[in-house]
């Protein structure tokens, strides 16, 4: 009976793995079922891939037009110097030549009140002189001459 026994789980252990084994029906479903995943997963990837193109294209877009704005910008920017430079060298033409015309004018033309001042100071000059000359040293000298010059 031992024997028997033995014997019969020996055979269980054998046929097991026959009775487990695929067969070829199943082997086909099996790649029906991996060939539809298969197909699933390439058109997820085509529509990934799409986007992706889709998205490309806009950035290459954008891309242009911050190229396209930054040209704009340094075209103003080095406009925009250019005319500050002129308005400068413009202003410094100007006061400069207002500056040389004020020392020539300056230069040609006298003041009469320093022209009068100079000839009163000359006449006090002579006239004291004159008067030291003429009169003792305590004596006050009149000065009405001088101050009616002014």
């Amino acid at each position: 009976m031992k024997i028997t026994f033995a014997l019969s789980i020996l055979f269980c252990v054998i046929a097991l793995p026959v009775l487990g084994e695929l067969t070829s029906q199943d082997l086909e479903k099996i790649r029906e079922i991996v060939k539809d995943s298969e197909n699933e997963l390439k058109a997820e990837i085509e529509k990934i891939n799409e986007k992706i193109d889709k998205l490309e294209e806009r950035l290459r877009t954008v891309e242009t037009d911050v190229a396209t704005i930054k040209g704009y910008q340094t075209g103003e920017q080095t406009t925009t110097e250019t005319r500050t430079n002129s308005i400068v060298a413009i202003a410094a033409a100007i006061s400069t030549a207002i500056a040389i015309l004020a020392l020539i004018v300056n230069a040609f033309r006298k003041d009469p009140q320093l022209e009068t001042f100079s000839r009163v100071i000359e006449n006090l000059a002579t006239s004291r002189t004159e008067e030291k000359t003429t009169q003792p040293e305590g004596e006050n000298t009149d000065t009405t001459s001088v101050s009616q010059q002014v």
